[in-house]
């Protein structure tokens, strides 16, 4: 049986690199609990909640070419639109996919040029390594919820391989030595890939994150070589990245994220995510929260999460327990208009917006 805890304080001592361990963590995550939330990593909550509109001065969401293709893949193309959901199992009965129900919308050009698209960054930076290009192509970081969306490229002329594309769209590069990867590095993510404007040369990658502290993430492109040192000692040989090109850009962003702060600031909403303190609402931190649901003046809601119906409409999440506030980000699968939200349901606690 698989014991969090003693994981974490086998490896808190471990002398391999921070990469190396990464990775390993990353994995046993994915294979031991694919779809629940990771709680490993403290990160300092000190944050102000305000309604703040200060924004760029640039050109508008119809214009502005690559946010409008960064919020289209990350609020509407990537991946199935509808599915009830994915359970497989494999040749020996054992549950190999066990992926809850999803739904995705249209981007909503309105709101995402009013809440969104002043305060992307459309910094842009590229990097090149042995015929491969890495290119980031926009970044938004919402400093309120930790939220961040970060978009970016991979080019080779010749062809690229080495990756992996799951049910749901998950992106990932295969493990192995001598296979090429990217890292982004300075924070914690999932990546999907951009399937209406990847090709076979060239890969739009969409990567959700969580980030607190960090005024700055770097992004590497390089290849995997075998590590010299086993992971832990008496165990096996583990994979090393070497970090080949590195492109590194600022978290600036043209202010704070228009956002709403509720129940005295123990749940924070923006329009691309949702940060909620969960112990200090009263939930059981072990067992998690089963149902949340955002609901609009107009009637309609958005279930981001509900365990009894198998439905799970957000892109990422990151819990932790180990700061002085426990709390748990979420990313939205689709653009939240704040402005008119009524009401925010967590299991049987309601907070009213208005």
């Amino acid at each position: 049986m698989y014991d969090k805890k003693i994981f974490e304080e086998t490896f808190s001592n471990l002398k391999a690199s921070e990469d190396t361990l990464s990775e390993v963590l990353k994995m046993t995550t994915k294979k031991k609990r694919p779809y629940k939330i990771l709680r490993i990593i403290p990160i300092a909550a000190a944050f102000i909640f305000l309604f703040s509109v200060t924004a760029l001065a640039v050109a508008g969401f119809t214009l502005y070419e690559n946010p409008a293709a960064m919020l289209r893949a990350f609020f509407g193309e990537n991946g199935t639109v509808k599915s009830d959901g994915i359970v497989e199992y494999d040749e020996f009965g054992k549950l190999d996919v066990n992926l809850p129900g999803w739904e995705r919308v249209p981007v909503d050009e309105t709101l995402a040029d009013e809440l969104i698209a002043p305060y992307i960054s459309g910094e842009t930076a590229s990097a090149s390594w042995e015929g491969y290009t890495l290119t980031v192509e926009a970044n938004l970081h919402d400093p309120i919820t930790g939220a961040g969306l970060l978009y970016y490229t991979v080019e080779n002329p010749d062809g690229i391989s080495g990756y992996e594309v799951f049910y749901n769209g998950e992106f990932g590069w295969v493990t192995g030595a001598g296979n090429i990867y990217t890292s982004v590095k300075m924070v914690y993510e999932k990546s999907y890939i951009d399937e209406a404007k990847s090709t076979e040369t060239k890969l739009y990658i969409c990567s959700y994150y969580v980030e607190d502290e960090n005024t700055e993430i770097q992004i590497s492109i390089g290849v995997q070589e075998q590590d010299s040192v086993p992971i832990y000692e008496g165990g096996p040989m583990g994979l090393i990245r070497k970090d080949h090109e590195n492109v590194t850009i600022k978290q600036a962003n043209g202010g704070e994220i228009p956002s709403l702060s509720l129940a005295d600031g123990k749940v924070v909403v923006s329009p691309i995510g949702i940060r909620i303190y969960d112990e200090e609402l009263g939930f059981d931190t072990v067992s998690y929260i089963h149902y949340i649901a955002l609901r609009y003046e107009d009637g309609s809601e958005y279930v981001l999460i509900d365990d009894d119906s198998f439905v799970e409409n957000r892109m990422y999440a990151l819990g932790t327990g180990l700061t002085e506030r426990y709390f748990t980000v979420m990313l939205f699968n689709r653009i939240v208009d704040i402005n008119s939200l009524s009401e925010i349901v967590l299991d049987d606690v309601v907070i009213k917006v208005r």
